[in-house]
């Protein structure tokens, strides 16, 4: 393909941001308008209706309790439901971007991420004792959710308590998605997705005695999630970076 059809990778910032793609600066209006993009709204709608089911029987599959090392919480009672319901949300995902590939603003990087995410989901399913894994690794969805969740349900790009003629109900539920998706991003991309590389490792390194060699179904998971936490980090920056452009200068500076 040619430079000039060559198409610029789009952030997960700018996908749902009202990002300035030449500066990278978040405009005025940070949230991105309906532009009357049926596929983009559908997209949406789907993703806010399939994740609740895909995060409800994940949350089904742990015991909530202090103290407790990670891997015990997981009980795994509900796996093979929250794993069918896992491929069959990213299959169907992968059909509609391909079918509707108007409803992203990447819809190639989508399907390669969705890809090799069903490709990583299959580990838990031939090993048992490495499904609790799964477990957390998609404790990022609500992050995700609530993602898709803060554009969609202000799709006038209201500002919370500030602009004129916002009803007090729905400047609360901006606010209140805005906080928990601001808190999630921070405390499961950014706190939680690092320590859970760690946690990895220990699982690769106990298989690894159990079967005598390095080259078992565990050695990709370390390497996988290190890409993850790249691109939680990098999407971090894009985010921080488009913030802080769009703000006035400060005194002194």
């Amino acid at each position: 393909m040619g430079s000039n059809g060559q198409r610029r990778r789009v952030s997960l910032v700018a996908e749902h941001y009202n990002i300035d793609t030449a500066s990278f600066k978040m405009r005025a209006d940070p949230m991105l308008h309906h532009d009357k993009n049926a596929a983009r709204d559908s997209h949406d709608v789907f993703n806010l209706v399939m994740l609740v089911p895909v995060i409800s029987l994940n949350l089904m599959n742990w015991r909530f309790e202090w103290s407790t090392p990670l891997p015990a919480l997981w009980h795994g009672r509900y796996f093979m439901p929250f794993w069918w319901t896992t491929c069959g949300y990213f299959v169907a995902d992968v059909a509609f971007v391909v079918l509707w590939p108007s409803c992203v603003k990447s819809p190639r990087v989508i399907v390669r991420h969705h890809v090799c995410t069903l490709a990583y989901i299959c580990l838990p399913l031939f090993m048992p004792e490495c499904r609790w894994l799964m477990g957390s690794c998609m404790i990022v969805e609500v992050n995700t959710w609530l993602l898709i969740a803060r554009r969609f349900f202000n799709r006038a790009g209201d500002a919370p308590f500030c602009s004129i003629g916002v009803p007090f109900t729905k400047s609360l539920r901006i606010k209140l998605i805005s906080v928990g998706f601001y808190l999630t991003w921070f405390v499961i991309r950014i706190l939680f997705y690092p320590a859970l590389f760690f946690m990895i490792l220990t699982a690769y390194e106990e298989r690894t005695k159990q079967l005598g060699t390095r080259l078992n179904g565990l050695a990709i998971a370390p390497l996988f999630h290190l890409v993850f936490i790249y691109l939680n980090f990098k999407w971090t920056v894009d985010l921080v970076r488009s913030k802080l452009r769009s703000s006035p200068p400060a005194k002194g500076l």
